[in-house]
């Protein structure tokens, strides 16, 4: 009665701790403020948050690659700004984009 009762504590708590490892998330993140560092599957991505809205974005992993990333906020007004330069860029070319000088097979 005891070795199968030993038996069955043992496979339950072999099966606990299997489930337990797969469910375990692989994601650190620290908040220091403003500041959030997190680490996932061995890349560290560092996002801090100014006063007036900018993002940067450092990461890194363990090979040495790196990445770096500046955002700021626009208003619709700025959105619609740069949607109609385009379109007057494009009008102006005929429709046409440029090419690159390096494709055209000179030489």
């Amino acid at each position: 009665m005891k070795n199968t009762f030993l038996s069955a504590l043992a496979l339950s708590l072999f099966v606990t701790a299997a489930a337990q490892a797969q469910t375990t998330p692989t994601t650190v993140t620290k908040d220091g403020g403003d500041k959030v560092i997190t680490t996932s599957d061995g890349m560290t991505v560092k996002t801090k948050v100014a006063d007036d809205g900018k993002m940067k974005v450092k990461g890194y992993d363990e090979a040495g690659n790196r990445m770096k990333a500046t955002t700021k906020p626009r208003t619709a007004s700025d959105r619609k700004d740069y949607k109609e330069s385009r379109m007057k860029t494009r009008k102006a070319r005929g429709g046409k984009m440029k090419m690159d000088s390096t494709r055209m097979g000179g030489m």
